[in-house]
């Protein structure tokens, strides 16, 4: 398997693991699960690397894949950085989506508005 679709394979696995973490937190948290579900996304490839998998979360661990700097050592802060910017990214992707599809982004579904013309 090409190191795209091992990425690919790996982010699956991290998804499935995550979605399991997540149903876990929301089943006792309710509805501030989804701040549970926030901070899991930011913290768990830094979580990984704090028990020792230094640069692997399961599913890069499980395919062979380790997220290294080019610069020097890989630290904590880079991994939640890493993971922040993701987040960010994947956000930024579904609100471009939904702003394709119907005109409305994630934000403003989040918070029931949309912008018209005067």
């Amino acid at each position: 398997m090409n190191t795209k679709l091992k990425r690919i394979a790996a982010y699956v696995i991290d998804l499935i693991a995550l979605g399991f973490i997540n149903g876990i937190v929301m089943s006792y948290l309710g509805f501030l699960g989804v701040i549970g579900f926030i901070l899991t996304k930011f913290l768990y490839d830094p979580l990984f690397h704090l028990i020792g998998w230094k640069g692997q979360s399961l599913g890069k661990k499980l395919l062979g894949l380790r997220v290294v700097k080019s610069t020097g050592q890989l630290t904590l802060a880079d991994l939640a950085v890493r993971s922040f910017l993701r987040f960010c990214m994947l956000t930024a992707l579904i609100s471009f989506i939904l702003w394709l599809v119907e005109k409305e982004t994630l934000h403003d579904k989040i918070v029931k508005t949309r912008v018209v013309e005067e």
